[in-house]
């Protein structure tokens, strides 16, 4: 079957789809044969939970944001902590990304079933991988937390679904703050706007930065050392009043498996002004 007029396009009958192996906010993910081989691909959901009103996501917007700067550098990205963008097909009912399969699962999920790996130097792969979005892609993920880290069968983190939320957010303006993510997301995302002690900019709720990356990794460093939600006591709809309001943040707990070293640079993440917060150049030495 010859390839579509893009790079990166395929054709929706190139692949045989199979199994849902997870859920998300942006839609579902199914095993695949592709090339003799498995892979994964994710069916974009039409309305993303991370959009608002009623709108629709169509093929135009997603086609329109594929031809992006950055889906550009994520289909040249190679780097072992980022997970590797094979392809997307367009021309379907809804729109598909083709991925590797990994097959074990999420961060997240396989740190509940393997609270004793070597979690440190996981973290410390996670940090790198970030570090190669912002400094070398160019990218802002947008939606970081351990859901959204697969871990390959060679236990290499791999960190994916970037990109979308800002998609949704230049289809619909905002990131709405959904089930599921608020506990991950920067001050200046769940509020109106927050001013910058350090230089007394504003900045308004609701975009996306590479600083607000900062703190949702921030946020999953904590999620994947624990193994538990940030804010997992609080209703969401405290966990905002607490962390814009009352600049409230997890608790370390006295954990003594925990270094100083980790501890600072997670709370380096998410300071309230986000001018304040550790670059991801400066996350890559956990220890």
């Amino acid at each position: 079957m010859p390839r579509l007029t893009g790079e990166w396009e395929f054709v929706q009958e190139e692949i045989s789809v199979e199994a849902i192996v997870g859920q998300g906010g942006f839609g579902e993910v199914r095993t695949c044969r592709w090339l003799g081989g498995i892979a994964a691909v994710k069916v974009i959901a039409p309305k993303p939970q991370l959009g608002s009103g009623g709108a629709t996501l169509t093929n135009q917007d997603f086609e329109s944001y594929l031809h992006r700067q950055e889906m550009e550098s994520w289909f040249r990205l190679s780097h072992p902590n980022v997970l590797p963008f094979l392809g997307t097909c367009i021309t379907s009912p809804t729109p598909m990304i083709l991925t590797p399969f990994a097959p074990n699962g999420s961060a997240r999920s396989y740190r509940e079933k393997n609270p004793h790996a070597d979690w440190l130097h996981i973290l410390n792969q996670i940090a790198l991988g970030v570090k190669d979005l912002h400094d070398e892609a160019l990218i802002i993920h947008g939606d970081i937390k351990g859901s959204n880290i697969l871990i390959s069968s060679s236990i290499t983190p791999q960190i994916a679904d970037f990109g979308l939320a800002k998609m949704v957010q230049n289809t619909y303006g905002r990131v709405n703050s959904g089930r599921g993510t608020v506990q991950w997301m920067a001050p200046e995302l769940l509020g109106e706007s927050t001013s910058s002690p350090s230089n007394g900019a504003v900045v308004r709720g609701g975009r996306l930065t590479y600083e607000s990356d900062m703190y949702a990794l921030g946020m999953t460093l904590y999620e994947l050392w624990f193994g538990t939600d940030p804010f997992c006591f609080l209703e969401l709809e405290l966990v905002r009043e607490v962390v814009v309001e009352e600049d409230f943040r997890p608790m370390r707990d006295g954990d003594p498996m925990m270094g100083d070293v980790l501890w600072e640079v997670v709370e380096g993440c998410w300071p309230k002004d986000p001018h304040g917060r550790l670059r991801a150049g400066q996350v890559t030495e956990i220890s």
